[in-house]
């Protein structure tokens, strides 16, 4: 049985919320829903496969694997270690910041 079946239909009867049920979900997959979500809104290519990649990396590097795992200090660090061992400029972590923001809010 998937993960988040039990949790569907628990949503379905409105058991739990949209949010809780979200939660339990691997970000790999709310991540994916994402991209979708700006394909079909007409969002470039470019800009969308550059703003997931974005949000795969700070997942990635910050080793979030569901939605409960995200927290911003670590973000916040992750992209100050980014910057300093990478170079990047100052407005490189803000798009960061910008990507990861845009997809969580549609979780």
């Amino acid at each position: 049985r998937l993960a988040g079946e039990g949790q569907d239909k628990r949503k379905k009867w409105s058991i739990v919320g949209a949010r809780r049920s979200a939660a339990g979900w691997p970000l790999a997959d709310l991540v994916d829903a994402w991209a979708k979500h700006m394909a079909s809104r007409a969002f470039s290519d470019q800009y969308r496969t550059e703003s997931v990649a974005r949000v795969r990396r700070i997942l990635a590097g910050c080793q979030f694997l569901r939605l409960t795992d995200v927290d911003a200090s670590k973000v916040e660090n992750w992209l100050a270690e980014r910057r300093r061992d990478d170079n990047m400029s100052a407005s490189t972590p803000n798009s960061y910041l910008a990507s990861g923001k845009a997809c969580f809010a549609i979780s």
